[in-house]
């Protein structure tokens, strides 16, 4: 697996190793960012354990973060696993796949 690809840091937040450009943030720290990120749509998604989602992608741009278990997204660029407390990213119309992890994953995602 390869860890997740880095992720623009706002200032005041911190990442858990400078390698992993992983972030961990509170729910409302969390809340906070993707408002002044303009994403205006924000909904808790919850996926089963051992789970997966074919190919596909959204007309949206989304940014998650992860409030419990694990999830694998795979991209053309590779497989990236996200844990609770991980902030994932995608483009709008990016093609991707997941896999939920042995816990399921419930994640917070703004859309815009």
């Amino acid at each position: 697996m390869v860890t997740a690809p880095p992720f623009r840091v706002p200032i005041g937040f911190t990442t858990p190793s400078k390698d992993s450009g992983k972030v961990e943030m509170e729910k409302e720290a969390f809340l906070q960012l993707l408002a002044a990120e303009g994403f205006g749509t924000v909904v808790e998604v919850e996926r089963e354990a051992f789970g997966t989602l074919d190919s596909h992608a959204h007309n949206f741009e989304a940014m998650a973060l992860v409030l419990h278990g694990s999830l694998v997204i795979r991209k053309s660029d590779g497989d990236f696993t996200y844990n609770s407390g991980d902030i994932f990213h995608l483009e709008c119309n990016q093609p991707h796949s997941e896999v939920f992890g042995e816990h399921g994953v419930r994640y917070l995602v703004g859309r815009k």
